[in-house]
């Protein structure tokens, strides 16, 4: 029988989703891990919770890689589960402000979202750790600053639905 060894980051991310924070945000019904990370390693798929907009679900679904967390940010977009890509545009969160240029189907064909705190996108924008201090992913943040980046455009005044 073969065993297989986790990576560090799968550890340190198991053990971040098994913590305060995480379970604290699962518990208020704010985000939840969808399946075991044994299933979908390099990849964590999450649901995050939408504020109550017309004809819009009560929540989306992010896939994000993980690979090497936490010294890289998760990066990822919205997920569709049917047909195992990425959400199709016209199903992705829409608004103004933060909400449009965050939730930008078009950057990346959808695999990031343009965040400071994606490590795909941040990897691509070398000035934002100038430009963005106090958002930028760093080895100290956590899934849940993520996760909470998302929820918290998700109700937002700027978010409109779908």
């Amino acid at each position: 029988m073969v065993t297989c060894m986790k990576t560090p980051s799968q550890r340190k991310l198991e053990a971040d989703l098994a913590d305060g924070p995480f379970k604290m945000g699962e518990a208020n019904k704010k985000w939840g891990l969808l399946e075991d990370l044994e299933k979908t390693w390099p990849y964590a798929l999450f649901w995050v919770k939408a504020g109550q907009r017309q004809y819009a679900p009560d929540c989306f679904l992010l896939n994000l890689h993980v690979e090497n967390y936490p010294s890289a940010g998760p990066s990822g977009g919205f997920w569709d589960t049917e047909s195992g890509d990425v959400l199709a545009a016209e199903k992705w969160p829409k608004g103004t402000g933060q909400v449009a240029a965050v939730f930008r189907h078009g950057w990346q064909n959808g695999k990031m979202l343009y965040h400071p705190l994606d490590g795909g996108t941040l990897s691509s924008h070398s000035d934002w750790p100038e430009k963005h201090p106090s958002d930028i992913w760093t080895s100290e943040k956590i899934v849940v600053d993520y996760l909470e980046m998302v929820f918290s455009l998700l109700h937002s005044g700027d978010y409109t639905g779908v």
